[in-house]
């Protein structure tokens, strides 16, 4: 079985260093890591990362820049490159060879999911669904990352209109509602197809914020499934428990009923929440799935039992994206396998995707704590394949952990100002959108109660 070519791959590279122009045609197509050949793989990074950024991308000035790779100089250095001349292909049948390269990638890439499949169940430790999961998530992947169905242009149109229209029919709002009025007038809504990933530092309220839209879009009559990999299925329903009774105006904390110290009042209003939300069109996919494929499976099923009683799934909340386990070796590859991954899930089950990410610790080392970009742990790969990336902030965290000293009364009382004006304050940080403005908005945020709100609160909006 052909699964290398490595004279395909001197054409296309002698082609590129011939006319580094004709990179256009062919660069949303051939990644660098479809090349079998390291070496050639370099090369075709090296002339990507030159002809983007406006340098000369020939044959001298990439054996200029590459002069002192080791794996080069092991094939001949700078008369390597020179030689591909030799090979290049002309401008005509460059897509051809560049699609033969991308089809012997993905061949190579099966035989490897096939290989893994196959020792995953002669070892017999991994269970036949999450086996199954794991090779379509592959496929969908390898269909993600670039031969998807064709469209027409006219259906497309359509499309775009019909968004139009219901943006202006719904106050600005085409996707589905995120239940937060600011947040959905900044992004439009949520789409399908999207990947949303909601960034944070632990007790940023990112898990409030995510089972906030979860519980929303459930109220408005659409299925939801959650992944929660860091809370069992009864402790996040305590928590939409404990949400339910808020909105109503009177909460009941969740750690209070948790440690037996709610009143008997609390208690009867509690569990009278709890029935308000039983029904709720909610699927919650246990801790113990953690594998890409065992969570494609269980998102499918999700899909399967929602669309059997006619509402369809219409958000995936996953709580957290570096728990998700993944075959690769590094931590960088398996982030960025996790996230192509997910992204293909949103567009093979057309519903947006709600990823929550951790962010990197080097944060609380500034002085300045409210997330950019660069905090996002492990891989730029998320922020390559996120339609949209919202932070969570809150100063009221940062801010308790400064009280001064008791004995004196000035800092105190500044101290205690500041804490007044940041309580119950949330920032929301779109750091990305594809497909609108950056920027960041305020929420109100009830921790004890896992209530997030607008402008006013939820029983305030209901009295007006």
């Amino acid at each position: 079985m052909a699964t290398y070519n490595p004279e395909a791959e001197q054409a296309v590279l002698g082609a590129l260093l011939s006319a580094p122009e004709s990179l256009d045609s062919i660069a949303h197509t051939l990644k660098s890591e479809m090349f079998h050949d390291p070496v050639h793989a370099e090369i075709y990074r090296v002339i990507s990362s030159r002809y983007r950024n406006g340098h000369l991308a020939d044959f001298v000035a990439v054996a200029r820049q590459m002069e002192d790779h080791e794996g080069l100089k092991g094939i001949g250095g700078r008369d390597y490159i020179i030689n591909l001349a030799g090979f290049a292909a002309s401008s005509v049948a460059l897509p051809e060879y560049a699609s033969l390269l991308r089809d012997m990638a993905s061949k190579r890439h099966l035989l490897e999911v096939i290989e893994t499949a196959k020792n995953q169940i002669i070892g017999g430790e991994v269970d036949a669904d999450a086996i199954a999961g794991t090779i379509e998530a592959s496929l969908i992947n390898r269909e993600a990352s670039g031969r998807k169905p064709l469209m027409s242009f006219h259906a497309a149109v359509n499309e775009a209109a019909d968004d139009a229209v219901q943006a202006h029919q719904r106050d600005g709002v085409a996707g589905a509602t995120t239940g937060i009025y600011d947040l959905d007038r900044m992004t439009g809504g949520l789409f399908p197809g999207d990947l949303v990933i909601i960034g944070g530092r632990p007790s940023m309220g990112k898990t409030a914020v995510a089972l906030s839209i979860a519980m929303g879009q459930a109220r408005a009559g659409g299925g939801v499934a959650i992944a929660s990999m860091e809370m069992t299925a009864a402790s996040l329903a305590a928590r939409a428990i404990s949400e339910a009774t808020a909105r109503k105006g009177d909460g009941v904390a969740y750690s209070d009923v948790r440690k037996g110290m709610a009143t008997d009042a609390q208690v009867e209003r509690y569990i009278k929440s709890a029935l308000d939300i039983a029904n709720l069109p909610i699927q919650i996919i246990p801790p113990h799935i953690r594998d890409i494929g065992a969570l494609y499976s269980a998102a499918k099923r999700a899909k399967t039992i929602f669309d059997g009683r006619g509402i369809g799934l219409k958000c995936l909340v996953v709580d957290y994206l570096q728990l998700i386990r993944s075959s690769k070796q590094s931590r960088l590859d398996q982030i960025s396998e996790i996230s192509m991954a997910l992204k293909g899930l949103a567009m093979q089950l057309e519903v947006p995707v709600i990823a929550l990410s951790q962010l990197s610790r080097a944060l609380e080392s500034r002085e300045e704590k409210r997330p950019i970009m660069s905090d996002l742990r492990e891989s730029g790969q998320i922020e390559q394949d996120a339609d949209a990336i919202i932070f969570c902030y809150r100063d009221e965290y940062y801010i308790s952990r400064e009280k001064p000293d008791g004995m004196n009364l000035e800092a105190q009382a500044d101290w205690q100002a500041r804490m007044s004006a940041a309580e119950g304050r949330l920032e929301l940080i779109v750091a990305k959108q594809r497909m609108g403005e950056i920027g960041t908005i305020e929420v109100g945020f009830d921790p004890a109660h896992n209530l997030i709100w607008n402008r006013v609160k939820p029983w305030q909006e209901a009295a007006e």
